[in-house]
């Protein structure tokens, strides 16, 4: 992997402490502004936030923003305060535990993760390799990503039943370029639904796969025509692409 600037911004207004308390941080923020319910902070503070994210948001801060938007779709019955404590450094233990639990039952000898083979989930061999051979800003992921991508993967195929999902290996490598397996696995984990057979985040059939990506297609060709154009000719617009 790539290594993650821990550092915030001086007067960023981005909280530069995680506690390990939820407090009413501009990562809790976030996670409220989806759903439209800032109205419980400062209209004053709302618009600071909105502006921060325009400047982008700090690394360090990313995959509790991940984190934290997911639960929030996923458990709506929890409160503001328990989602938020998602993206605090409260839960850092137990996510940690519970990959070492996975990794210990997926591979009991260490021979066994090197013979475990990573599963494409419908990308394709071919557009597999090209993932791990190109797609790095146009470079070879590195070896220690590699190795990250294929637990998490392997995990997600034997330990949370899935078996198709083209999207997840691309979604899964963005993810690593912000967080640790464990939260990676653990965010993967609650976009699957408890029966494993649909998600609010990902197709998990060819038939679904295709109809996202022909709804993408028609809302690209509505909204933005000319970027349209372009993603067509270099062929993003199909489902390989």
């Amino acid at each position: 992997g790539t290594r993650i600037d821990q550092t915030i911004p001086p007067n960023s207004g981005w909280s530069s402490r995680p506690t390990k308390r939820a407090t009413v941080t501009s990562v809790g923020l976030l996670s409220r502004l989806r759903d439209g319910e800032a109205g419980a902070v400062l209209s004053a503070e709302r618009d600071a936030l909105l502006e921060n994210l325009k400047s982008g948001v700090p690394p360090a801060l990313r995959c509790a923003i991940w984190v934290t938007n997911v639960i929030r779709v996923t458990h709506t019955e929890s409160t503001k305060e328990e989602i938020d404590e998602h993206g605090t450094l409260a839960k850092v233990r137990i996510l940690e535990h519970g990959w070492n639990v996975a990794l210990k039952s997926l591979f009991p000898d260490e021979s066994d993760e090197t013979d475990a083979t990573m599963p494409h989930l419908g990308l394709g061999e071919l557009n597999l390799s090209n993932l791990l051979l190109r797609d790095h800003a146009g470079e070879m992921i590195p070896p220690k990503g590699a190795d990250a991508l294929k637990r998490v993967l392997y995990a997600a195929h034997q330990s949370l039943g899935v078996d198709y999902c083209p999207l997840l290996p691309d979604l899964t490598t963005i993810m690593l370029t912000v967080m640790e397996e464990s939260y990676a696995y653990a965010t993967i984990r609650e976009m699957l639904e408890d029966d494993k057979s649909w998600s609010h985040f990902l197709a998990l059939s060819r038939v679904e796969h295709i109809a996202w990506c022909k709804t993408w297609t028609d809302l690209m060709y509505k909204l933005y025509p000319q970027t349209a154009e372009a993603l067509h000719d270099i062929g993003v617009l199909t489902p390989n692409g």
